[in-house]
């Protein structure tokens, strides 16, 4: 049996745990969890990362915070120090950029850096898709085992919010335009996501050959009442998810969709509407596109119903069953937490 290879890596474990939760680096908030959560995922990850006490011994560095900590809290220097450590040494530094306003940082030749938005076009050299990480419901919907619902017609799902009010979409126009003059963080220009939302589901429900179960809310679908998280709205989410072929998947505040990485997780397709939306490893074989894409700045005259039918009518039941497996195994190995943390320490070593 060929054994696997145990990628080296470092970070600052100090500085790393005296940070808020919220601004560790997700590749490395592990060390530092007392969660059974956290310390499991470190055993999972012990057969591929070692984490090295000495910047020496390592083959990569992984910043301790996200970026955003360094650009908020004014403390350039310390990634500045940080990166210089390991250029002497030799070796790249990973970072991650979180967010639905992701930070604008200098170009420096020796950073990785996954960011969750932003326009794909603009994307500098050093930078690629982060995906939103998120628990495995695997088997809560599917403790009877994996089944797919099967039609002529495409079955497609979305809860969630889905209203574009007035007020709503002029409070969005006006938060993109001062967001222009905001020199720390992405411009991704002047637009509303609620409205190109409920575009989109209402072509999708105007099409009568689309089945469409829609369930439309007026806040998150994860909000809570009274301090504690609505676990009834979560199921039926998840349900809804579940009980269809496809899901829209479209951005949100940010130029990301959590959806998308839900979808995938739960083993259904998603119709993925690209705002210019970076997605994690574009151009590796890992990122082939086995779902239905509508190009919002390609797609012309073809409405996102069309772009649905389309991908739907060109292949068989069994055809969109192994698809839908491949979302849940693309999901598992490299857009989890753990799949992404294995794959993303693997290409800055190769790289």
């Amino acid at each position: 049996m060929t054994k696997l290879k145990v990628y080296r890596i470092y970070t600052d474990i100090e500085t790393l745990r005296a940070l808020p939760r919220g601004q560790q680096s997700d590749l490395v908030k592990q060390y530092t969890g007392t969660s059974d959560i956290n310390k499991r995922l470190v055993l999972e990850l012990s057969d591929s990362i070692k984490l090295e006490k000495s910047i020496s011994d390592a083959e990569v560095a992984v910043l301790p915070a996200i970026l955003n900590y360094y650009v908020e809290k004014n403390k350039l220097i310390e990634l500045e120090f940080f990166l210089d450590k390991a250029a002497s040494k030799g070796i790249k530094v990973v970072a991650l950029n979180k967010g639905d306003d992701n930070v604008r940082v200098p170009f420096y030749d020796d950073l990785i850096i996954y960011k969750s938005g932003g326009l794909r076009s603009k994307m500098r050299s050093n930078e690629y898709g982060l995906p939103v990480m998120i628990s495995d419901k695997w088997n809560d919907y599917y403790s009877w085992g994996f089944t797919f619902p099967h039609s002529d017609h495409p079955t497609i799902g979305f809860c969630g919010q889905g209203s574009a009010t007035a007020g709503k979409v002029l409070a969005e126009y006006k938060r993109t335009f001062v967001a222009k003059f905001n020199k720390s963080k992405d411009y991704e220009g002047v637009f509303s996501q609620s409205r190109l939302r409920a575009n989109a589901l209402s072509e999708l429900e105007g099409d009568k050959t689309i089945n469409s179960q829609f369930i439309i809310r007026d806040r998150y679908s994860f909000h809570k009442e009274n301090g504690k998280l609505n676990y009834q709205s979560q199921n039926e989410f998840y349900e809804n998810i579940r009980d269809n072929q496809y899901t829209l998947a479209i951005r949100g505040g940010g130029n990301f969709s959590v959806r998308f990485y839900e979808t995938m997780m739960m083993g259904r397709i998603p119709l993925f509407v690209d705002a210019d939306s970076p997605l994690p490893f574009e151009g590796s074989q890992i990122a082939d596109q086995l779902f239905p894409v509508h190009d919002l700045k390609k797609s012309g005259k073809t409405s996102v119903s069309e772009t649905l039918l389309n991908y739907h009518q060109g292949r068989s039941p069994k055809e969109l069953e192994e698809v839908a497996l491949q979302m849940r195994r693309t999901w598992e190995s490299n857009y989890s937490r753990k799949g992404f943390i294995k794959t993303a320490i693997r290409l800055a070593v190769e790289q």
